[in-house]
């Protein structure tokens, strides 16, 4: 079998409404905790020390489970604690 090659082209093809060469596998987020249970690997404690091995072990996940984009959502909540990036005013 074929090694899936992503193809971000697909989803460009949706966005624009043309006929992609396959409908694309979409999700608009998943997060690291299912993630971290999917592949029985703990990867949260490697986002601060070590970014290069998680955004690696995050990109893999969506690679192998043939998604053609992955999204990145940098999460305010944890900048702002307690709220304050959406009712705190921060």
């Amino acid at each position: 079998m074929e090694q899936f090659q992503p193809n971000a082209n697909n989803i460009l093809d949706v966005l624009y409404n043309k006929k992609p060469k396959y409908l694309p596998l979409y999700e608009h987020h998943i997060d690291i905790e299912f993630i971290e249970k999917f592949t029985g690997e703990e990867l949260i404690g490697y986002r601060e020390t070590e970014p290069e091995y998680f955004f690696k072990k995050v990109t893999e996940f969506w690679k192998n489970n043939t998604y053609d984009a992955f999204d990145f959502e940098a999460p305010i909540c944890d900048v702002f604690p307690e709220h304050g990036a959406i009712m705190g005013g921060n």
